[in-house]
Order: C-alpha cells, then sequence, then structure tokens
C-alpha cells in the first residue's frame, strides 16, 4: 500500500475514485495490490501491453529543475530534499510527495554546485559557481543573513557543523574557509591544497574538517587551530571528489576519478581499508550509513569497520 500510494499520489490526492479507475489497473500485475484487489474491479479498464510486473526501484522521481542537477541533501527528520543545479536555483521538495514545497530560491547567478541543511532543518546553505554562499530559510526561501563573500573562485563544497553555528566551504581557490553561519563572518582559511577543494565535512564531534582535493590528497584540520592535524593523506590516483566522517569520527571515506572508494583512519591518515574497486568510471560521491548492517541500529563505536554500510 505504501508503494501504491507513493507511485499514484497525485491523482490519488485528486479524487478518491482514482485509487480505482486509474491507479490500480496499472498497479504492477506481480504486485500484491494488483492480484489480491484487481479480480474484485472487473470492469476497470485492462492494459494489454507494457504493464509493469513488479514495482521499480525508484521511490519517487522528482522534475522541476531546467538543467544539470549537482547537489542534493536530505534534512535530518528526512521528510525533505534539497537540490541545487545548473539553472542557478534551489529548490526543496517534500520526500514522501515529490512536490516542491516552496518556490526556487533564487539569488545566484551562476551554477549552485553544493547544499547543506542545517543540524535543525531550519536552513539551507548553498555554494555556487559565482564564488557566494547563500543562507536561505528553508520553510521560505528567504535569505537568512548577507551573502558570504570572500572565495576568488567557485565554491565546490558547502558543510554545516554538527551543531549548526559554523558552516565550512571548499572553492577551486584551493582554499576552505570557516564561517560563523549566524553572522556571516569568516573564522579561519585553511589554506594547504595545492589545487581546487571539491569535498568538505565536520566530525560528528565539530572539531575536524576534512577535505578532498583536486591535488588527488586528502587533509585534515582542526577547526579551533586551523592547522592540519596529520600530513596530506596520499593514495588516490586522480583527484578526490568525496570525502566523509564515519559516525564515530574514526574513519574517512573517500571517492576518486580513479574509480575506488578507500577508508581511512582519521587520527593517523593510514589506509584502513581499500582500494574498493568495481566502478568502471569516475565516483562522484560517496556516504557512510548511519545505521549499523548487523542489526538495523544506529552505529555505535564499538562495531568497528565491519559494522559500517558504505554507499555511492
Amino acid at each position: 500500500m505504501h508503494r501504491f500510494t507513493l507511485a499514484f499520489y497525485e491523482p490519488i490526492s485528486r479524487s478518491a475514485p482514482h485509487i480505482y479507475i486509474s491507479a490500480l489497473p496499472f498497479a504492477p500485475k506481480e504486485s500484491i495490490i494488483s492480484q489480491r484487489l484487481l479480480p474484485l474491479f472487473p470492469n476497470v479498464f485492462a492494459i494489454t501491453k507494457g504493464q509493469k510486473v513488479h514495482w521499480s526501484a525508484c521511490l519517487r522521481t522528482f522534475d522541476g529543475h531546467t538543467d544539470s542537477i549537482w547537489s542534493v541533501a536530505l534534512s535530518q527528520d528526512g521528510r525533505r530534499i534539497a537540490s541545487g543545479s545548473d539553472d542557478k536555483t534551489i529548490r526543496i521538495w517534500d520526500v514522501d510527495t515529490g512536490t516542491m514545497l516552496v518556490a526556487p530560491f533564487q539569488g545566484h547567478i551562476d551554477s549552485v554546485r553544493s547544499v547543506a541543511f542545517s543540524p535543525d532543518g531550519l536552513w539551507v546553505a548553498s555554494g555556487s559557481r559565482d564564488g557566494i554562499i547563500r543562507i536561505w530559510d528553508a520553510d521560505t526561501g528567504a535569505t537568512v543573513i548577507k551573502p558570504l563573500e570572500g572565495h576568488s573562485d567557485s565554491i565546490k563544497s558547502v558543510a554545516f557543523s554538527p551543531v549548526g553555528h559554523h558552516l565550512a566551504s571548499g572553492s577551486v581557490d584551493k582554499t576552505i574557509r570557516i564561517w560563523d553561519s549566524k553572522s556571516g563572518t569568516v573564522i579561519k582559511s585553511l589554506q594547504g591544497h595545492s589545487d581546487s577543494v571539491l569535498s568538505v565535512a565536520f566530525s560528528s564531534d565539530g572539531r575536524r574538517i576534512v577535505s578532498g582535493s583536486a591535488d588527488m590528497t586528502i587533509c585534515i584540520w582542526g577547526v579551533e587551530s586551523g592547522k592540519r592535524l596529520v600530513k596530506p593523506i596520499e593514495g588516490h590516483a586522480d583527484i578526490v571528489t568525496s570525502v566523509a566522517f564515519s559516525p564515530d569520527g574514526l574513519q574517512i571515506l573517500s571517492a576518486s576519478w580513479d574509480n575506488t572508494i578507500r577508508i581511512w583512519d582519521a587520527e593517523t591518515g593510514d589506509a584502513l581499508l581499500g582500494p574498493f574497486t568495481g566502478h568502471t568510471v569516475k565516483i562522484w560521491s560517496v556516504a557512510f550509513s548511519t545505521y549499523c548492517v548487523k542489526c538495523g541500529r544506529p552505529n555505535n563505536p564499538h562495531l568497528g569497520l565491519e559494522g559500517w554500510h558504505i554507499g555511492r
């Protein structure tokens, strides 16, 4: 019933009889709802060719952007998705219905390359090719503070700290900046990469930032000191497109255009697992699951590496 509702939400929401006259005939013929209920309604139309056999793995398609989409972010409560696009807009979507919850956020004058929800879900940060970061009210689309200016080139990645007081950004200008998310002032400018910074992420305690760069290295920084905590992590044979801390902060996950995924010790920078191979083309994004693959509960540090689920 959940899949049925997701698939046919729009016609059903317009008129309840569409459950029978529009939706039920289109349910996959091997689905439980089709097998049990369709025989009870012999006078609805029948599909003679092209009917799906099983439900698709795709739960929902979100349509509205007029150009390529570069970044998506899920709110912490799992109810909304933010997306940033080459059409220069940010859009907020309802996860269950696929509808836009508010008019597109407009203000950037170039492609939006990265979006992130604040931990409380009230704000959305966006980084653009115009070199500007904006923070928006997630419910209304109004800007919360003045645009964050300081980077001299395209913004590739933005991330809120776990509490939401800080915002980190990575740029083609080879720097990472830490901002006060309430005032928009720069707290630290982190320098050390020799090429574009493509991805930044905070540790769960908010004390460290990890960055991945086109210089093929990964760096770990102290938020307080603004200094690198270990020497640059090397191992990938091409640009590092995405990095993430594990929920306990002990491991770092990285993805690269060398088609591999690797896991590193977040304290020493030593390689722990990988390279994981299988992809045949560039990898753009990776993320840690927040749930244990063994028990289905939130991950705990004692589980070790074998307890983490790795996705792309």
